[in-house]
C-alpha cells in the first residue's frame, strides 16, 4: 500500500494523472510494474529537480569560475 500511495504522489507532482489511472484500472496487482514505475518516476523527478537547480544557477548569473593563468598579477592586492 506504501508503494501505490508514493505512485500517487509522484504521479501528482510530475502531473501525470494518466499514468496513475491507467494503471489502477489494468495493473492493479502487479507489483513488479509498480516498483518500476514509482523507480522511474522518483528517476524523472530528481533530473527535473537537478535541471532546474543548473537553469536556476545559470540564469542568476554568477561569475564563472576563474584560474590562475587567467589572474593578472596588476590587479592583485599588494600583501
Amino acid at each position: 500500500m506504501a508503494m501505490d500511495s508514493t505512485l500517487t504522489d509522484l504521479c501528482k507532482q510530475l502531473r501525470l494523472k494518466g499514468v496513475y489511472a491507467y494503471v489502477q484500472e489494468y495493473q492493479p496487482d502487479n507489483a513488479d510494474l509498480l516498483q518500476f514505475l514509482t523507480s522511474a518516476l522518483q528517476a524523472e523527478l530528481d533530473n527535473r529537480k537537478l535541471n532546474r537547480q543548473m537553469r536556476l544557477l545559470r540564469l542568476a548569473g554568477f561569475p564563472t569560475k576563474k584560474r590562475f593563468e587567467d589572474l593578472l598579477p596588476d590587479d592583485l592586492p599588494q600583501d
